[in-house]
């Protein structure tokens, strides 16, 4: 599944990003970005040990004692 950016191509055209599991590693995440007019394709991998954390949710580890 593709997501489209608020962001151009240099030719002006639709961005889209996709990204998925590195087949690779699977400590990295594969990135992909393709202009929809003009078919110029950007790759990138990102490592999950470098990503900033937002929330860290609820603790997959501990049980919820008010449950």
């Amino acid at each position: 599944m593709s997501t489209q950016l608020d962001l151009k191509c240099p030719c002006k055209g639709p961005l889209f990003a996709r990204s998925e599991s590195a087949a690779h590693d699977e400590q990295l995440i594969d990135v992909v970005v393709e202009c929809k007019a003009c078919g110029r394709t950007l790759n990138s991998f990102i490592s999950i040990d470098e990503m900033l954390v937002l929330d860290e949710g609820s603790s997959c580890g501990k049980e919820n004692a008010d449950v």
